[in-house]
């Protein structure tokens, strides 16, 4: 019997809408949301392993086209790769600057890879059933 560990993700954040790859369920944000040319926010990814095994996960965040004669967005890490441990949950901060855009709204590409390592069994639910009691 393998051991069911408790769904962690909407503890952290609103994780009605989540999304699940290779056995990793995650949960992106920007903070703060609107920026101004010149400033600075944060991509916050949050993952949650579903598995019993780890699972090697290749994170890659595309920016858009900048329009003509803009800079457009500079990302500090554009990919990353790392492991999550079997169960695990952990919350990325990637930088993103605003380097020059007009006012509006920009579409990224988030794109994530797993490779689950070993034979591998499902510990959490596909779906939240509410948060925890206290």
């Amino acid at each position: 019997m393998v051991a069911q560990y408790p769904e962690i993700l909407s503890e952290f954040v609103d994780a009605r809408q989540r999304f699940e790859t290779d056995g990793v369920q995650y949960v992106a944000r920007f903070e703060p949301s609107v920026i101004p040319a010149g400033q600075l926010t944060n991509l916050y990814l949050t993952l949650q392993s579903v598995v019993d095994a780890p699972v090697n996960l290749g994170v890659s965040l595309e920016p858009p086209k900048a329009p003509q004669k803009a800079q457009g967005f500079q990302i500090a890490q554009p990919q990353i790769q790392l492991q999550v441990q079997p169960g695990e949950v952990c919350e990325l901060k990637i930088p993103v600057l605003v380097a020059e855009a007009p006012d509006g709204s920009y579409p990224f590409r988030l794109n994530l890879r797993g490779r689950i390592t070993q034979r591998a069994q499902r510990i959490r639910p596909p779906r939240s059933s509410g948060r925890m009691p206290p």
